[in-house]
Parts: structure tokens; sequence; C-alpha cells
């Protein structure tokens, strides 16, 4: 995947400097994927040293990730979305990184998508811009929990 490009890239600009964003960023909880993502339910996070194993459940399937954490200013995910059946319908891999960026941090995340067989193909093609949309809300409000709370810490 090393030349390929990105289907989705996404930025953030917080007020926080990196340190936070890193931190909070990359402090995951069971409830990101409800709060954030539009998960169905809670999700289930395993920490192991620098390793994250995150699922989640969405209407038509789970996700399951193993985030590799690299501070202090990037992180990667690899892993795929499953069908309801069990059936993995597609490879992921999102590619984080976060920069100084004047008084605040500049966060930036390629995500990359390869659907397994003609039917994921279809689908995702056809939900593409959903998706896109989807991301950029989810994006929205990340940066506002994450400023809210860099505000009411170093208020």
């Amino acid at each position: 995947m090393t030349d390929e490009k990105p289907g989705l890239t996404l930025d953030n600009h917080y007020d926080a400097p990196p340190e936070f964003a890193y931190s909070w960023l990359t402090d995951f909880h069971d409830d990101d994927g409800t709060r954030y993502f539009g998960m169905t339910n809670p999700g289930k996070v395993t920490r192991n040293g620098t390793t994250v194993q995150l699922e989640g459940a969405m209407r038509q399937g789970t996700t399951k990730m193993t985030v590799t954490l690299a501070p202090p200013d990037h992180w990667w995910a690899e892993g795929g979305f499953f069908s309801n059946s069990g059936r993995q319908v597609a490879h992921t891999k999102i590619v984080e990184t976060l920069r100084a960026d004047g008084a605040g941090t500049t966060h930036h995340a390629e995500f990359y998508l390869h659907p397994d067989g003609f039917v994921a193909r279809l689908m995702f093609m056809m939900g593409s811009g959903k998706m896109r949309r989807d991301m950029r809300t989810s994006f929205d409000r990340l940066k506002a929990d994450l400023d809210s709370e860099y505000r009411a810490v170093h208020a």
C-alpha cells in the first residue's frame, strides 16, 4: 500500500498543542465508536503496550482494527469490515499524523479501503459519498470535544 493514494484524507486543526492532541486522540474508549463514528453499540478496546485492538458494531456488521501507536506524532490502524455473517468484506488502513501548527496542532488522516469482491466494491462505491460526509462529521465532533476538553483543563 505504500505507493497508492488514500481513498479519503481529512485534516483538523486543534487549539491544543501536539502532546495534548496525541494523548487525547489515542486514548481510545469503548464508547468512541458510538460517540464519533455511528457505531450501534459500544465497542471493545484492548491495550497491550503500543498496540491497541479496537472492535465495534455497525448495522452492516463489525469493524476490527489493530492500532499501532508511534509517539509522539503518528499512529496507524489496519483491519477490516466484516459482514453480519462474519465474512470479511473489506481491508482497511488508516494513517494519522500530528504536527505543530502555530499555537495548535494539525491532524492529518489518510484512509485506505480495499473491498473484497464485486458486491463489496459496488456497495462501497455507491456509499462513498455518505461515508465521506459521515467521516467529516466524525472529525468535526472530535475537534469540538478535544478543543473543549483542552480549554476545560487549561482554563
